[in-house]
């Protein structure tokens, strides 16, 4: 990948999503009655996906966006959060995942657009929904327990903390 390809996605991704929104909250400010910013964002943002670093990294950047905004617009009574959709459209109907599965289809995602968007949302704000046909469930960054240091002022070594990596990064209930 170029830097040319790497740029415009993040472009069309991230920028735009920064710049509508910005525009968004700057009007409801001034206008004082509050308001709802819903972004889009994507599970390859949330996980990975193999040759879209770009596409990935855009996404996962709305997600951080998505999340800052959140507690930044708050005091005006703006929420601010994202879908992450995942349907079979004309662009993705071809890959080999959506090869015989009908149940995931845009209209399952517009429901989630919708309640984001209205007042049934209420003060909700910061959180990324997953629409997967019939099955909702949100992102999050998690924070694992982690492991204290206690000897050598807290400073850990490369070897303690490869002997130490599972107590780590293991979170409750989530295999590392």
């Amino acid at each position: 990948m170029d830097e040319e390809m790497w740029d415009s996605v993040i472009a069309v991704h991230l920028r735009s999503t920064f710049l509508c929104s910005q525009r968004f909250a700057r009007q409801v400010v001034v206008q004082g009655g509050g308001g709802r910013v819903v972004n889009t964002t994507s599970l390859s943002g949330m996980l990975g996906n193999f040759g879209q670093a770009n596409y990935a990294a855009a996404k996962a950047g709305i997600y951080g966006l998505t999340r800052t905004m959140s507690i930044e617009l708050q005091k005006h009574r703006i929420t601010v959060n994202a879908i992450a959709p995942l349907a079979k459209t004309r662009m993705t109907e071809d890959l080999p995942m959506f090869q015989g599965i009908d149940s995931l289809t845009p209209d399952h995602i517009a429901p989630v657009a919708l309640f984001l968007a209205s007042d049934l949302c209420g003060d909700r704000t910061g959180h990324v929904l997953a629409a997967a046909g019939a099955r909702l469930y949100a992102f999050k960054v998690v924070e694992t327990p982690g492991r204290f240091k206690e000897e050598q002022g807290g400073v850990w070594t490369a070897q303690e903390i490869a002997h130490s990596w599972d107590s780590i990064v293991k979170s409750p209930g989530i295999p590392c």
